[in-house]
C-alpha cells in the first residue's frame, strides 16, 4: 500500500504517542522519535552515523533512517509548511529529512522528503542541508 493511499483511506491522525521520546503510527506499524531533530543540518554519510550514536543509548537499538516511502508515509501533502496534519506529536521538525534510499539513477544522491510542501526529491549526499529523523519497526529499550 502506498503512503498516498494510506492517508486517502483513513480519516483523522493515526499517530500518537506511545512511550515519553517516540510516537507510534497505528497505520504503518512504525514508532517514530517525537524530536524530529537529531543534531542540526547534516550530510548523509553524518545522518546514518547519528542514528548509529542515537542506537547506542538503548539496551535493544532499533533506531534507523527512515526509507523514503516510510518517510512520506507521515506528510499530509493538503497542508504545508510542515505538510503534517494540523495537530501532528512531534517537536522540532525541520523542512528537509534525509532517507536511507538511495538514487537509483546516481548512486551519490539520496531521497529526501521536503516538508514545506510534502513533496521527495534528491540531495547530494555530501551537501550539509537535510535532518535526521529517527524511526523504528519496533520500540527500542532504553538501558
Amino acid at each position: 500500500m502506498s503512503p498516498s493511499s494510506i492517508g486517502a483511506r483513513h480519516s483523522g491522525y493515526p499517530i500518537g504517542a506511545c512511550r515519553t521520546g517516540a510516537n507510534c503510527d497505528r497505520l504503518t506499524g512504525l514508532y517514530w522519535r517525537s524530536e524530529a531533530e537529531l543534531g542540526g543540518a547534516v550530510s548523509w554519510e553524518a545522518a546514518l552515523t547519528a542514528v548509529q550514536a542515537l542506537n547506542r543509548r538503548f539496551a535493544e537499538p532499533g533506531w534507523r533512517l527512515p526509507t523514503i516511502t516510510e518517510l512520506e508515509s507521515l506528510a499530509d501533502c493538503s497542508i504545508h509548511t510542515p505538510a503534517l496534519p494540523l495537530h501532528h506529536p512531534f517537536r522540532s521538525v525541520q523542512d528537509v529529512y534525509w532517507s536511507s534510499t538511495t538514487s537509483l539513477y546516481e548512486p551519490d544522491w539520496a531521497w529526501a522528503l521536503y516538508l514545506d510542501k510534502g513533496a521527495v526529491g534528491v540531495g547530494q549526499k555530501r551537501q550539509v542541508r537535510f535532518h535526521v529523523w529517527a524511526m523504528s519497526q519496533q520500540l527500542p529499550r532504553e538501558r
